[in-house]
Parts: structure tokens; C-alpha cells; sequence
């Protein structure tokens, strides 16, 4: 069973209050499932969406109805415009935001979970009690809290499985340094596994790409871990022109 990262951003008014700034792909999920199959999802969606957006001390970084083809939401721009975030089952850089260890490797995380923040939006705290018993690791931080981590200057020692094709790739063109396009946590008992001077001997010999699989080790700074969320989340976060104390995440897992 996976665990997937509930995300939400927050910005805060003059008057101290936060409200929900709904990122692309979430503006569907303020309609419910039923409604979904309704003739006017779109208009729901579209109305809910702009209410929200009107409470808003920032002007809302995209266009609503870009999201929609027709009276059909639209999936295919949805996952285009995710803002960075729509790796929401990245367990490495949830061990990083909450501090949930996986796989026991001893990530350094940015805070300790502390729960959801009492002056959340009314969004936010909706789609909290929506999961219930399944959420869990609630917590929250500023985007100065996420600014002021040291994601390029940390790194950490990380394994996984590669076939053939893969290692080929990662050997020749970047010279076993780096993190491989691809790997695989674990494989079948019925794949076969070689130490990868083996693979090396076997691709060498006769550049056969057969369906065998080696373990290999690398190192990657948590820039790189955390993969999109910090090359694209952070900076569009930056680009709403309001202080990094006036914009925050709320977030939480499900599943273990």
C-alpha cells in the first residue's frame, strides 16, 4: 500500500487570516465525486473555485477555465500544471517535510510534525476531517521555514535495483555518479540478480540487455530527493509577491 502527501497552500491577509490558495489540481477536488458526473461540474467547480479565490489577498497565478475542455475537466492539463507538487508519493521528501522515517534511512527532517495549524483556512480543515483517522503526520510550515533549509548542501547514501538497459545508461553515460534515470526498490524472487561487475561483464562481452537486475549505491542531496517539490514547488510559491512568512503548507499523509 502506497502513502500519498496532502498538500494545501495557505496565504495570509492583512488581518492575520489564511485562506486556501487551491493549486491546479485541486480545483476539481472541490467538487464531490457525485457531483463530478453531473452536467455542471464545471460550473460548480468553476464558481467554488472563484469564491475562494476572491477571499484571497493575491491574485490567483493561473486562469480557472484553462483547466476545463468543454464541460469536462481537463486531466491532461491538470497533470501539466501541477506547480511541482503532483509527486504526491514521493516517500523520501515526505521524510524530509514530517519527519516520518521510510525504508530506515535517518532522513534529517525540516520540523517535527506539529499538527494542523489552529488558524487554518476553512479549506483546509474541510479536506482534514474529509480523512479522518486515515490522515495522518498533520503538520505545517512558512515558506521561509522551507527557504531556510539546507536542501542542496545536505545529501544522503541511497540503493536501489537496476536492470540492464538502466545500468547501461547510468554507466556509460554518467559514469555510475548520480542518481540513475530510474530504479526499483525491490524485485521479483523470480528475476534474476548479478553483482554488477557481472552485468558489467555481460553488457561488455556481448551488449546483451537481458531481464537482469543489479543493486546499486549512489548519493543524492535532498534538492534532489525532493525532486520537483523543490525545483518547481518552492520557486512558484516565490513568484506570489508576498513575504515568506505570509505563505505557508499544510499537509498530511494517508496509508502507511
Amino acid at each position: 500500500m502506497g502513502c500519498d502527501i496532502h498538500l494545501y497552500v495557505e496565504v495570509r491577509d492583512k488581518e492575520k487570516r489564511w485562506h486556501a490558495l487551491l493549486m491546479p489540481d485541486q480545483i476539481y477536488s472541490i467538487v464531490t465525486f457525485d457531483e463530478r458526473e453531473l452536467d455542471d461540474a464545471k460550473e460548480k467547480s468553476i464558481q467554488r473555485a472563484i469564491q475562494l479565490a476572491e477571499e484571497l489577498p493575491v491574485q490567483v497565478p493561473y486562469d480557472i477555465n484553462l483547466f476545463f475542455k468543454g464541460d469536462k475537466f481537463d486531466h491532461d492539463k491538470w497533470w501539466e500544471e501541477r506547480w511541482g507538487a503532483g509527486d504526491n508519493r514521493n516517500p523520501d521528501c515526505f521524510a524530509i517535510l514530517g519527519g516520518k522515517q521510510v525504508r530506515g534511512v535517518p532522513y534529517r527532517s525540516i520540523l517535527e510534525a506539529r499538527g494542523v495549524p489552529p488558524d487554518a483556512s476553512e479549506f483546509c480543515r474541510t479536506e482534514v476531517k474529509k480523512w479522518k483517522e486515515e490522515g495522518h503526520h498533520h503538520s505545517h510550515m512558512t515558506l521561509r521555514e522551507l527557504l531556510a533549509f539546507p536542501w542542496e548542501d545536505l545529501s544522503q547514501g541511497r540503493l536501489g535495483w537496476l536492470d540492464s538497459r538502466t545500468y547501461w545508461d547510468w554507466w556509460t553515460e554518467k559514469g555510475r555518479q548520480g542518481a540513475p534515470d530510474n530504479w526499483c526498490e525491490k524485485v521479483g524472487s523470480d528475476i534474476e540478480m548479478v553483482e554488477p561487475k557481472e552485468m558489467e561483464l555481460r553488457l561488455v562481452n556481448d551488449h546483451a540487455l537481458d531481464e537482469c537486475y543489479t543493486m546499486v549505491r549512489w548519493t543524492s542531496t535532498y534538492a534532489e530527493i525532493a525532486g520537483d517539490f523543490y525545483s518547481k514547488f518552492l520557486p512558484a510559491l516565490q513568484t506570489l509577491q508576498l513575504s515568506p512568512e505570509e505563505v505557508r503548507v499544510v499537509f498530511f499523509f494517508d496509508s502507511l
